[in-house]
């Protein structure tokens, strides 16, 4: 009977340990199928999320990084004054009249410009910053791109604080988180040695600039309003090209005479850049209102990141 007992129990303990083993199996696999389904879980949030953990990135960052970006302030002059000598034009006028080329000199100021961008995002990575460009830009921003400490995506620019101010409460009434980023250009004080037509050129030059970038505001806040259509929109840009292009051949014939002289061969640049980034707006239907806009935008402040770049150019 004893021998009977401690069978039983031995079979029990037996029992026991191999149920023992049992359970253990299946809580490790249990815990692999939850540890599997949180990485799932993770994986999917990531992808879903990857434009809020860009903003969440951008509250971060951006009132740091706009305090260093904007201690040069809008009103800045080059200490620095660019010398710019161009030399006389070889030949007579078609008239048979001698061209006046006797030379002044003068000081030419070209301006600082400003705006207050709307920062929709930034991110760490530059693939996600430009996914989430073209997503904006199919929705009529400008996803422009702007490439400093992060990759931070931006959708409009205004002259006024206070404008940009009020599309930023907007956005947030709809659910959207935003930032106010401000950019600005120093500007410079040139003395010119040239002829006075010559210095007419070269003025009217950066005042043309000036002109076309802030004309450029008023079109994107008329075609965002419907207070003219996509059509007229695009018949004033190809008027501005138009202009942007004449400019453009003048001062490379003026160029063509001068010996690399980096405040010229810049503005020639400039200019170029701009004609380029107006092609690229009138390479769309003008029907298309969205993508019209969009490119106006892009456009927009593309032309104070370039004269921004040219002023920091020709300061060195």
């Amino acid at each position: 009977m004893g021998q009977i007992l401690q069978g039983c129990r031995g079979g029990r303990r037996r029992m026991n340990m191999r149920y023992s083993r049992l359970k253990k199996r299946r809580r490790k696999k249990r815990y692999a199928k939850l540890f599997l389904t949180a990485l799932l879980i993770l994986g999917i949030l990531y992808v879903v999320s990857a434009g809020k953990l860009g903003k969440f990135v951008s509250r971060l960052v951006s009132p740091i990084i706009n305090q260093k970006d904007n201690s040069g302030g809008t009103d800045e002059v080059s200490k620095a004054e660019p010398i710019l000598t161009v030399p006389e034009d070889k030949a007579d006028s078609k008239d048979g009249k001698k061209k006046d080329t006797s030379k002044v000199t003068e000081t030419i100021k070209a301006n600082s410009l400003s705006m207050f961008t709307i920062q929709m995002s930034a991110f760490t990575d530059e693939k996600n910053a430009n996914e989430f460009a073209k997503q904006l830009q199919s929705e009529g921003g400008a996803g422009y791109v702007l490439k400093d400490e992060f990759f931070r995506v931006l959708a409009v620019g205004f002259q006024k604080e206070e404008d940009a101010k009020k599309v930023k409460e907007q956005l947030k009434a709809d659910g959207m988180e935003s930032h106010i980023y401000p950019v600005s250009s120093s500007g410079a004080d040139m003395k010119i040695t040239a002829t006075k037509t010559n210095i007419s050129a070269i003025r009217s030059a950066y005042e043309m600039w000036e002109e076309k970038y802030l004309a450029l505001e008023k079109v994107i806040r008329d075609l965002d309003s419907d207070a003219i259509p996509a059509a007229d929109a695009y018949g004033q840009m190809e008027k501005i090209k138009k202009e942007v292009t004449e400019k453009e051949d003048e001062l490379k014939a003026m160029n063509a005479r001068q010996d690399n002289n980096a405040v010229l061969s810049g503005l020639v640049s400039l200019y170029e850049s701009g004609s380029k980034s107006f092609d690229g707006i009138l390479a769309e239907k003008s029907s298309d209102k969205v993508t019209v806009s969009s490119k106006i935008k892009y456009t927009h402040i593309e032309m104070i990141m370039r004269y921004k770049e040219y002023m920091t150019q020709i300061a060195k």
